[in-house]
């Protein structure tokens, strides 16, 4: 929403450029940038869900794809299309931010957008390491848990707090490391 803000605009790098520009000038080699579908116009329930599923719906999948693949080809540090002044190709991308309460889309959904973004990445840069977002676990996981109590750890929050606090269960997890 923020980098391209109406279907067919261009992308305005201005801040991915700033982010990346900051770091390397700090002496970083390594970012992560996560990238999300997340915008008003192509967002399966932008404005109706809270939080809001921000998965791509199905007639801007096309457009997903190459959004994805021009900001890899953006900082891939291959001579074409580069950022300016590029020091480090940008490796590592994590799709979505989180996969919780705040990202409620069902992992169906997420497995779709990590799939199309995977392969998108990779057709653009060979060298890409494509993260999935990270899990928010808050009260199931913690220094008691084994791994032969998180099903009822899981089970504890969710019916204690519902989804405010646990919107993903243990099983919706396991789909996406499964995948």
């Amino acid at each position: 929403g923020d980098l391209q803000k109406k279907s067919g605009e261009p992308i305005n790098f201005l801040e991915t450029d700033r982010y990346v520009k900051e770091y390397q000038e700090a002496g970083f080699t390594s970012l992560t940038m996560a990238l999300q579908s997340k915008s008003d116009w192509a967002s399966v329930d932008a404005k109706g869900l809270k939080p809001k599923n921000s998965s791509p719906k199905p007639e801007f999948a096309e457009q997903w794809k190459k959004f994805v693949a021009a900001v890899v080809e953006r900082y891939d540090m291959d001579g074409n299309d580069d950022m300016p002044g590029l020091k480090s190709p940008v490796v590592y991308y994590e799709i979505g931010t989180e996969f919780s309460s705040y990202v409620p889309e069902s992992a169906e959904e997420y497995i779709n957008t990590l799939g199309m973004a995977y392969k998108a990445a990779h057709d653009a840069f060979g060298g890409v390491k494509i993260l999935h977002a990270a899990f928010l676990t808050t009260t199931a996981i913690t220094s008691a848990s084994t791994p032969e109590t998180y099903e009822k750890d899981f089970a504890a929050v969710k019916e204690k707090y519902g989804t405010r606090i646990l919107w993903h269960s243990l099983e919706d997890n396991r789909k996406i490391l499964d995948h």
